[in-house]
């Protein structure tokens, strides 16, 4: 038996919020008040980066794209934006290949002498000696790289933290091809 569904009335929606709003709401819904309509990962994230940013960051994790927080992040910058980018794209062989990398972004429009790729640092993962070292040699191979023969003109690393801290001051800087470096 195929059952009809109905548009849910506003009023009786879980999660609206007023545009100028961020206090949690009470909904009644079947005679149950349900507080804090907020998913409880948009809450976690607001505690960190802010309530409208986690909302949006939330927004792309419901469209299916996976990623880290400061991915995300940085996807949401370049789609504000209206930049030409591929996310997690494959170079050197990819995942599939011994040395192979995937990129965070490769971004296509910043520079008419090439395209950027911007690398997401964890802060946590990618500290100490031995990483470090491996990344700079990342770095120096990507860089020399060609993509279907246009040169890419800078790797950018972008550091965890300083999206979190700087924004949107870090993004700016990597559109030009500067890198802030960690933050401390």
């Amino acid at each position: 038996m195929i059952q009809v569904i109905r548009a849910t009335p506003r009023k009786h929606r879980i999660g609206v919020v007023g545009p100028r709003s961020a206090k949690k709401v009470s909904v009644t819904r079947g005679g149950t008040t349900l507080k804090d309509i907020l998913p409880e990962q948009i809450q976690a994230w607001a505690r960190l980066i802010g309530q409208r940013r986690a909302k949006d960051v939330y927004k792309l994790a419901q469209r299916g794209i996976q990623g880290t927080l400061p991915e995300l992040l940085t996807y949401d910058w370049l789609d504000k934006k209206h930049l030409s980018f591929s996310f997690q794209y494959p170079l050197l062989g990819g995942r599939a290949t011994r040395g192979g990398a995937v990129v965070d972004f490769i971004v296509w429009n910043l520079s008419p002498n090439g395209y950027y790729i911007w690398r997401i640092q964890g802060d946590y993962w990618h500290t100490g000696y031995a990483v470090e070292k491996k990344d700079e040699v990342q770095k120096l191979r990507l860089s020399a790289l060609r993509v279907g023969g246009v040169p890419i003109v800078g790797v950018i690393d972008i550091w965890e933290s300083r999206i979190y801290n700087d924004c949107p001051n870090v993004f700016l800087a990597a559109e030009i091809g500067m890198e802030k470096g960690r933050a401390a």
